[in-house]
């Protein structure tokens, strides 16, 4: 049987993760439902998906430089960006890292 091996910090999978590391059974699915998702998301009049591209990538990459003290991830900072460009101010979340952000969690 195939080991794994860890040196100066990294690790090397010669066999499958443990499964801690694999998607969880309820998830599995995801093959069978994502492609639905999709499509309704595609069909939505109140949906509407925005690219990141190259100027709000740099955007975050200056907030996230700017406010390196916060623990906010990269994504939560590109959220920030966009929100505020497409003037957002009232957001349905549970992460709280929108309000302290200053957003208004619903």
């Amino acid at each position: 049987m195939a080991s794994t091996k860890a040196s100066a910090g990294s690790l090397s999978w010669h066999e499958p993760p443990p499964p801690c590391l694999e998607s969880p059974p309820h998830a599995r699915g995801g093959t069978q439902v994502a492609p639905r998702i999709l499509d309704l998301i595609e069909r939505s009049a109140g949906i509407r998906l925005e690219w990141i591209g190259s100027l709000r990538f740099e955007a975050t990459e200056a907030l996230f430089r700017k406010h390196a003290d916060h623990r906010y991830s990269f994504t939560d900072r590109t959220s920030f960006v966009l929100m505020r460009e497409l003037k957002v101010t009232d957001v349905l979340t549970t992460d709280h890292h929108i309000g302290e952000a200053g957003f208004r969690i619903l």
